[in-house]
């Protein structure tokens, strides 16, 4: 079926454009705001049409060339084709229509940090194994699909990453080990790399031969940020993105405010990135991480740092929380992976006396859930501001604090 004249009045996070069709919402791929289409409709649903355009009658003033040869394809980026400046306008957008949408909350649009390096900005990366036409070979999912694309370029990485992505295929056959999984991350000087394969011995001697090829890789690695250093290993979390993330940081601190007489609480705490830099200022931290080799490298973390009053604790944070854990001068800080936290830690801090959280969400439908719980639970929204955190794609770093309602 085709559509024609279609007006696009919005886009998406995957970065299709939005429209309505005698009251369908239609989304077209890569179309945006403003432009005028003719589109053949691919699949139909219900609630929705989606298609793609095969005529511009006009065409935005901001759209751009996409600057990858895999963009469309992978579903790394959704935003290349849009200016960067008239991107971060959208993200807020979104945000804010989330809060409106999921918990019926209308905040004003937030502010958005933007990046000065939008480019290879990533210090990790995850490539995916697969076999292609009898090859093995590395690369990412594509988009809208479980299905892989090989990756000969990408612009979010550094290019020291497709060098080594390059050289573990060529290596593979030489040791008759294919690994499901590749984790690449640097500090700008050293090198790690996680490798995932059932069969060990075989990874062991790749990763030996990869040693001797690049000797600038290591176990585990240091990165500095925000004027303090972490040590991190290839199984731990930390940012990707260390401009945004000091932006972040910055962010966080102003949000919780004085706590120098506090117990700051890190939910997920990874190495102890964010506990450990509050700490500067006095606070108690207390840490809680599901990865005990991360917990581990928290603790050396907080001393190689100056902390004095710090405790971090393994074990998944909806087992180990509780509301009598969290004292009343407490503040919680949540950043969690991008599928939010589980119900009962929300219930802990409800229950709980604590008056202040700070949420830091990378996944911005499971982020708002989270705190429009704590919402229904006595709390209040006073701030929300983001970092873009992931340029060219539809994620966005999202900032909440919220404080308890006395009223």
């Amino acid at each position: 079926m085709i559509i024609k004249n279609l007006e696009i009045t919005d886009i998406t996070e995957e970065g299709n454009g939005v429209a309505r069709n005698e009251g369908k919402v239609v989304f077209v791929k890569d179309a945006l705001p403003g432009e005028m289409v003719n589109v053949r409709i691919i699949h139909s649903k219900k609630k929705f049409d989606q298609g793609e355009a095969i005529v511009y009658l006009e065409k935005s003033a901001v759209r751009e060339k996409p600057f990858c040869m895999h963009y469309g394809v992978c579903g790394g980026c959704s935003l290349q084709h849009l200016n960067y400046e008239e991107g971060l306008k959208f993200k807020t957008h979104w945000v804010k229509s989330a809060f409106s949408k999921i918990a019926r909350l209308n905040i004003e649009e937030p502010s958005i940090i933007s990046m000065q390096n939008k480019l290879k900005y990533r210090n990790k990366v995850v490539f995916h194994g697969f076999f292609l036409e009898g090859q093995y070979k590395l690369g990412f999912y594509r988009k809208g699909s479980n299905s892989f694309v090989h990756i000969k370029e990408c612009f979010l990485i550094p290019d020291d990453f497709i060098e080594m992505k390059n050289r573990i295929e060529e290596l593979s056959g030489t040791y008759n080990v294919y690994p499901d999984e590749i984790m690449i991350r640097t500090n700008g000087v050293d090198f790690q790399i996680g490798l995932e394969s059932g069969n060990t011995d075989n990874l062991n001697l790749l990763l030996n031969e990869l040693k001797k090829e690049f000797p600038s890789i290591r176990d585990n690695i240091e990165i500095s940020i925000a004027g303090m250093v972490f040590e991190v290993s290839a199984k731990s979390f930390f940012q990707v993105n260390l401009e945004g993330a000091t932006s972040l940081f910055k962010i966080v601190e102003k949000m919780v405010g004085d706590v120098s007489h506090s117990i700051v609480y890190d939910l997920c705490c990874g190495v102890g990135s964010l506990g450990v830099f509050l700490g500067k200022a006095g606070a108690r931290i207390r840490g809680y991480e599901v990865i005990e080799e991360a917990v581990i490298l928290a603790r050396k973390n907080a001393e190689r740092n100056g902390l004095i009053d710090y405790e971090f604790t393994a074990g998944k944070v909806e087992d180990v929380i509780s509301a009598s854990i969290i004292e009343d001068n407490g503040v919680v800080i949540l950043d969690p992976p991008r599928g939010g936290v589980e119900v009962i830690v929300i219930d802990s801090i409800v229950k709980s006396n604590v008056s202040r959280v700070v949420y830091v969400g990378c996944g911005l439908g499971k982020m708002v859930r989270d705190v429009a719980k704590l919402i229904e639970g006595g709390f209040v929204v006073s701030k929300v501001e983001c970092v873009d955190m992931f340029p060219w794609t539809g994620h966005v770093e999202t900032i909440t604090r919220l404080i308890r309602n006395k009223n």
